[in-house]
């Protein structure tokens, strides 16, 4: 159900949203966006740093709607499907449901289902917003999808955002941000430290190493 197609009038007002939010994010937030290249033609995953409830916002400003038209969301269930109006906009943006309560592999199912759908998926694998802004180890649910399926995965970097709006506010000022998407990487690549644990958690560590590898020094340049 989730994986519908929208109708004429609910892709209009879909393509109306993201605009508004391009807009917002480079007036208010400054967006700045590297690497857009490096995002593949698709199936793909995003796999990007969180630190603050306007790192989706960012990354949806940074993709064209070429891409972000076939791009799917993993959204938490206790924000984006608490009630009819978040579940209605959910739909419009294309959340797909992540419960922790229910146990990793419910959840990993709706991401699995997206990328064999050949559609793309934006996916955080720190699995919560980091209190301090700085990134959290991931969980190795990444890896099992990743593992499971042939995607390419784009190691991203969101900066400024926790500045903005950081965990245990509501309210943003407004501050610059920076997207950064890194060269795509394949199960084979993310494997190649050889370790003594599992396979989907080399390939979790692995990539968070490789978006901790894009930080920078500030965003102003």
């Amino acid at each position: 159900r989730y994986l519908q197609p929208h109708g004429w009038f609910a892709s209009l007002l879909a393509r109306s949203m993201a605009a508004i939010n391009r807009v917002v994010m480079k007036l208010v937030f400054r967006l700045r966006v590297r690497g857009l290249a490096n995002v593949p033609d698709g199936p793909f995953v995003i796999a990007p740093n969180h630190a603050s409830y306007l790192d989706p916002l960012a990354v949806a400003a940074a993709l064209r709607w070429q891409r972000m038209r076939n791009t799917y969301w993993g959204g938490w269930t206790g924000t984006m499907f608490t009630n009819f109006l978040m579940r209605r906009i959910s739909r419009l943006t294309h959340v797909v449901p992540v419960d922790p309560q229910r146990g990793a592999t419910s959840s990993l199912a709706f991401g699995a289902a997206v990328l064999d759908n050949n559609c793309n998926l934006v996916w955080f694998p720190e699995g919560e917003r980091s209190t301090d802004g700085k990134l959290q180890q991931f969980r190795p649910g990444i890896g099992l999808l990743l593992e499971r399926r042939s995607a390419q995965v784009v190691p991203t970097l969101i900066e400024g955002a926790y500045e903005a709006l950081p965990s245990g506010h509501w309210l943003p000022r407004p501050h610059p941000i920076r997207v950064t998407f890194g060269e795509p990487l394949d199960v084979d690549a993310l494997m190649e430290n050889d370790g003594d644990s599992e396979v989907h958690e080399r390939v979790a560590a692995a990539l968070h190493d490789a978006v901790g590898a894009l930080t920078t020094d500030g965003i102003d340049d």
